[in-house]
């Protein structure tokens, strides 16, 4: 499950990636407007496939708030980047 890291929350503000886009631990996912004005970055927390964004729109999020499901296929992502490699 995805959700943001700030203490309060915010409102969403956009997508970056949509579903079907396979991600790196560290990708940039969304953009949240926090409560004081900034803007923080959703982060993807492992390798995998953005499967289904459950939050759209301008939404109030907080930490507990479930952003989008990962599907995590780390065993067969490794193998597909090493034969590329």
């Amino acid at each position: 499950m995805i959700t943001i890291h700030t203490p309060t929350g915010g409102v969403l503000a956009a997508w970056i990636r949509r579903p079907g886009d396979e991600i790196a631990e560290g990708d940039l996912l969304a953009i949240v407007e926090c409560e004081d004005g900034r803007y923080t970055f959703v982060e993807s927390p492992r390798d995998g496939i953005l499967d289904t964004l459950l939050a759209q729109g301008s939404v109030q999020v907080t930490p507990e708030t479930p952003l989008a499901q990962l599907h995590v296929r780390t065993r067969e992502l490794a193998l597909a980047r090493a034969l590329v490699s």
